[in-house]
Parts: C-alpha cells; structure tokens; sequence
C-alpha cells in the first residue's frame, strides 16, 4: 500500500457500528496497525453481553452511542446484524462520511435508503474474526471507489477481491469467508471434504471458478483442535440467523456440499429480501 494512504488511514477518525466478534476484531487489528486509540469509537445495542466484549478487548474506553459515532467519524464501519441494519436511521451524517457495511446479505441501496442524501457507500464481506487477527483475511467489495477504504483494508492485511456486481456477494459469502468454518465443523463431525469436492460442489451450484478462495480456505482453517477450542471457534465465528449458521446446520443434516452451498446462498437472498 503507498505510505500516503497508509498515513491517511491511520490519521482518520473511525467509528464502528456494532460490537460483535467482528466489530471488536476490526477494532483491535486497526489499533494493532497504528491507528491512535483516540481515533477510534464502537457503539453497540447496550446489551450486556457486549459491553462485557469490549472490557475483555481492552475497548471499553472507545464505547461511544450511536450518535456520538456518526458525529465524530469520517469512516464508519457497520457490523450490526442485518436485522439491525436500522441503527442509523434518522441520525443525519456528515458531508463526506463514508460508510462501510459489513453487513451480510444486505444490498447497497437499502443502507443508502436510511439516508438523506444518501452517503458514498462500500459494502464489504471479510471471512471470520479469526483471520482478521492473524491478518490473512480475504474479502470481497462492491461500490463507490475509496483509496480511503480499501487503503484500510489492506492495512488490516484483507486480501481484496473486486466484484463486479452484488450478485455475486451470495457464491462469495458461502464459499469465501464460510468456508473454513465449514471445513472446521466437517472435521468435527469426522466427514472427510477434499478440494475437489468442494470445487465440484461450487460447480454445481454455479458458483465462480475461485481457485484461489479455496486454497486460502484450507490454508486458514484451523486444525487439530480440541473439542472445546473448536465449539469456541465455531461460536466466534456464527452469528445467529445469518449465512454460516445455515451452511453448518445443512452440514449436520448430513446434506451434500452442494445442498450446504444452496442453504447458505438461500439464506443470504432472504436476508437480502
């Protein structure tokens, strides 16, 4: 990355909507990048459970609401659940704030719709918390160009692929960022998946030819665990209602790859819906 937008970058005011696995892990590895704490705000919904996160992350002192956020952010990043996508509605931003959503399954032109004038908008999918610490992350992006985030992407270390329309963000999402944890949890269950099944499963569902994602997905994933380190990996890395908890659930019906892929694409469309 040009050391301008790396100083860029670390000179910018970010706030983070929404303080989940993902959230906090963003938070963490741009502190770990340089960027100042004092640049650097996350609201959540106020639940216990969240604040208790940010304590254990050594976050507490960047816990700001949601207004505090949109007032004192030039780039905003929104982790929220796609039930929650609502967090920022009737809370008026900026001239030039950027948004980012790391929102599975929702498309631009819903976030846009909260908003008047609609913001510039990147929409963003990262695989799992896990690999955002150990920087070796990969993501996709759809939307408005910014050397501004994809300057903080790569900073984060999240190997970007481009993509040419938002379509694509369903085969993306199952069969990027899932996909180790689907390995993961095919091990747990001692089911055996090779590469070429995989590919194969991707084939059948139409899926892009991304040779690429799967060598990174059997790169990344853990192995090796014990049951307890893989229930908490698996935990960290599943939200409830979204697009993995649909691809393991399918897993442990005992459905074929291909029908794993289809349930998690499924569940993408109708978060999308």
């Amino acid at each position: 990355m040009d050391m301008n937008d790396c100083k860029t970058v670390l000179s910018t005011r970010i706030g983070i909507v929404g303080s989940g696995h993902l959230g906090v892990a963003l938070a963490q590895g741009l502190i770990a990048a340089g960027l100042p704490r004092a640049n650097l705000l996350l609201s959540n919904r106020h639940s216990s459970a969240a604040r208790g996160r940010l304590k254990k992350a050594g976050l507490e002192d960047r816990y700001a609401d949601n207004r505090r956020v949109v007032d004192e952010s030039q780039l905003i990043l929104l982790t929220v659940r796609p039930q929650d996508y609502r967090a920022l509605s009737g809370l008026q931003l900026k001239s030039g704030t950027v948004l980012v959503s790391f929102i599975a399954g929702l498309p631009v032109e819903r976030i846009k719709s909260l908003f008047q004038p609609p913001p510039q908008i990147v929409r963003v999918m990262v695989s799992a918390p896990d690999t955002i610490a150990g920087a070796c992350a990969i993501g996709a992006r759809y939307g408005a160009d910014s050397a501004l985030v994809d300057g903080l992407l790569r900073r984060l270390g999240i190997e970007l692929i481009n993509l040419p329309s938002e379509a694509e963000f369903d085969a993306f999402t199952v069969y990027g960022p899932c996909l180790p944890i689907v390995l993961t949890y095919c091990e747990s269950l001692a089911v055996k998946v090779s590469q070429e099944a995989i590919a194969r499963g991707a084939t059948a569902c139409n899926l892009p030819p991304w040779g690429k994602v799967i060598a990174w997905a059997n790169a990344v994933r853990p192995r090796g665990l014990d049951d307890r380190a893989r229930r908490d990996y698996l935990h960290s890395a599943t939200t409830p209602g979204g697009v993995t908890e649909a691809l393991l659930d399918a897993v442990g019906e005992g459905l074929t790859l291909s029908d794993c892929f289809r349930a998690g694409i499924a569940r993408s469309q109708r978060l999308a819906g």
